[in-house]
């Protein structure tokens, strides 16, 4: 779906989301701010994004967004070049993108090749503030200091426990969206 505006979930969920390749992103070329909603069940199919924003000279805003992906799968190489699947695809160079409060959980990653698991994609002028994941095989960002990386905070673990020996703060995530967990984790 093409999306231009302000899309607030008001904390409801997406359950059973299947994302097929870059152009089956759920939104595609975003302009504007997704809030407030969690999608659970997700299904990575190859070269697949969750969220594309393809230049379309606005920015793109993300916030207070949980996902829960069940199934992953990519391809290392297609025709000698190598390929990508993951959540966030941020394909410009001039705007400033922003990443507030996200937390990611995969289940099963399916990357049996070794191509790791992506939360960002070619992000320009990138402004993370607090994107975490846990699950195996995921990185942080593909190609985001190709362009100049912005503010990062946030970090990616195996798991959970991982994660909660990190000690991170979510104190200051809003709490009319978010909950957490007797280990202090989103």
């Amino acid at each position: 779906v093409y999306f231009h505006g302000v899309f607030d979930g008001a904390g409801y969920n997406i359950d059973g989301v299947t994302a097929k390749g870059w152009d089956g992103a759920m939104f595609y070329s975003i302009g504007g701010t997704i809030k407030n909603v969690s999608f659970t069940n997700v299904t990575l199919g190859k070269k697949a994004a969750l969220f594309n924003e393809h230049q379309n000279g606005n920015a793109a805003r993300f916030e207070n967004i949980y996902i829960h992906c069940t199934s992953v799968e990519s391809v290392a190489l297609e025709n000698g070049t190598k390929q990508y699947t993951g959540f966030f695809t941020v394909e410009t160079t001039d705007w400033n993108n922003y990443f507030k409060n996200i937390y990611i959980e995969i289940d099963a990653n399916n990357t049996t090749d070794g191509t790791p698991i992506y939360l960002t994609k070619y992000c320009g002028k990138l402004n993370i503030n607090g994107m975490y994941a846990v699950g195996a095989g995921v990185q942080e960002a593909v190609s985001a200091g190709d362009w100049g990386a912005g503010v990062y905070a946030g970090g990616v673990y195996e798991t959970r426990a991982t994660m909660k020996s990190a000690n991170i703060d979510f104190s200051g995530w809003d709490d009319t969206i978010w909950t957490t967990d007797a280990d202090g984790l989103p």
